[in-house]
């Protein structure tokens, strides 16, 4: 457990350290309730860097932490230093979304029971497929995979609702890549629902997310998508500041 004070100035006894030290020994507690081997640490400084330079001196394999906060400066504040932290750090990342009010349980609280997986044709993006295949064989959870062919515009739709597009070349390599990959999870005993959609990337993920109650998002940080490239993670970072499910970010490189 870590917690960051963003001044470095000698505190006082009622400080925010000390706020700091009662809540992580609260939050340690409940999850020694599960068995669990909790350490704490305080740090002072610039949030994102003190994350990855813990991280790093632990020889942690995750970061885990909140996007949201319970008001639109915590909000901006959290997914700037969540932002960084997977721009900057080579390990995968877990972000989570809190609740947008103080005692509301997160609107994507319960069991995970569904994996998606957005993909844009990459090696990046297939590079998570391995992780959200791991996890789904663990958890006994379903996979849905999405991948979406990007116009530019604000809406998404599926395939069927605009039937011309199925002439585009780039489409029948879209269609031939999901495919393939649906037919590599299923080979390993997993149940697989594949959607192929046209519009804007974020928003069918989202949406793929929202038509499955209970699931986890795993993606890469790289990649294109459709007929337009986007910088460098763009769609990722989008989905995890804008996402009330779970987001398990995979940067390159990273193995099993």
């Amino acid at each position: 457990l870590f917690n960051v004070a963003e001044s470095a100035a000698k505190q006082s006894e009622s400080s925010p350290i000390n706020e700091m030290s009662g809540y992580l020994g609260d939050v340690g507690v409940r999850l020694a309730g599960f068995g669990l081997r909790v350490d704490s640490l305080i740090s002072s400084g610039y949030a994102a860097g003190q994350i990855i330079r813990v991280a790093r001196d632990q020889g942690c394999d995750l970061i885990a932490t909140a996007t949201h906060g319970r008001n639109i400066f915590g909000r901006i504040y959290r997914g700037s230093v969540t932002d960084s932290v997977i721009r900057r750090f080579r390990i995968p990342t877990l972000t989570a979304a809190r609740s947008k009010q103080e005692g509301e349980p997160p609107t994507n609280a319960g069991v995970i029971s569904n994996v998606v997986g957005p993909l844009d044709g990459s090696s990046f993006s297939d590079a998570a497929m391995p992780f959200a295949a791991e996890l789904a064989e663990e958890l006994s959870l379903e996979v849905s995979l999405v991948r979406v062919i990007s116009t530019g515009g604000p809406l998404t739709w599926t395939l069927a609702e605009v039937g011309y597009v199925e002439l585009i070349p780039e489409v029948l390599t879209a269609q031939s890549s999901i495919q393939h990959r649906d037919r590599k999870l299923r080979d390993r005993g997993l149940k697989v629902e594949s959607k192929l959609l046209i519009g804007a990337p974020t928003e069918g993920v989202l949406g793929v997310v929202r038509d499955n109650p209970g699931s986890m998002v795993v993606m890469s940080t790289h990649g294109r998508w459709g007929f337009a490239r986007w910088s460098e993670g763009n769609v990722t970072h989008e989905v995890v500041r804008s996402s009330e499910a779970p987001v398990l970010v995979i940067p390159p490189h990273v193995e099993v």
